[in-house]
This record gives structure tokens, C-alpha cells and sequence, in this order.
């Protein structure tokens, strides 16, 4: 499961950087409806992403009863419930600004 979300987040990441900012930046120079356009139909797939990997991590948080490590768990395995718990706020805060925020600018 996790190799299916960091897969996911990689090649979104890639898309992003290659892709999509690169036309917000130019769109931010020119402003025009083609480019509108193009920007509006790659964050299609973008938010098509975002929901895959929004699935992934709610599957995540059951599989481990919502991060709670069992009570006799080592230090190693706490930590990695805790920084799970992280990727899933700062995952689902980069979905909010680009869905709600960055996307409906465009």
C-alpha cells in the first residue's frame, strides 16, 4: 500500500514540476484562453490523483487503526505511525491548495 501511494506521489510530483507549473507560470505572463484551457485539462488528471492517493492514505489510517501503534510498540515503529500521520496532513493540505485554492484561480 505504501509503495502504491509513494509511486503515486512521485509521478504526480513529476507532472507537476514538468507540466503543469510550468503553464501557470507562462499563463501568469500571458493570460489567455488556449493556455486556460490546457492548464484546466492536466488538472483534471492532477485532481484525478489527488483522489487515488486521498484513497490510499484513508486505507492507510484503517490498516492502522488511525496511527495508534500498538500499545507495546518499539520506538521505530511509533515513529513511523507518527510520520505517517504527517504525510497524510501535509498530503491532504497540498490537495486542498491546489483544488480549492491554485486550480479555481484558473
Amino acid at each position: 500500500m505504501y509503495n502504491r501511494l509513494q509511486s503515486e506521489l512521485i509521478e504526480h510530483t513529476i507532472k507537476e514540476d514538468n507540466e503543469v507549473f510550468p503553464l501557470v507560470k507562462e499563463y501568469e505572463k500571458d493570460p489567455n484562453e488556449s493556455l486556460r484551457k490546457e492548464i484546466h485539462e492536466a488538472n483534471g488528471t492532477l485532481e484525478d490523483e489527488h483522489d487515488i492517493a486521498g484513497n490510499i492514505l484513508k486505507k492507510i489510517r484503517r490498516i492502522t487503526n488511525d496511527f495508534t501503534p500498538p500499545a507495546n510498540a518499539c520506538t521505530t515503529f511509533q515513529l513511523t505511525y507518527t510520520r505517517l500521520a504527517e504525510l497524510e496532513a501535509e498530503t491532504f493540505d497540498h490537495i486542498h491548495l491546489e483544488n480549492n485554492i491554485l486550480f479555481k484561480k484558473l
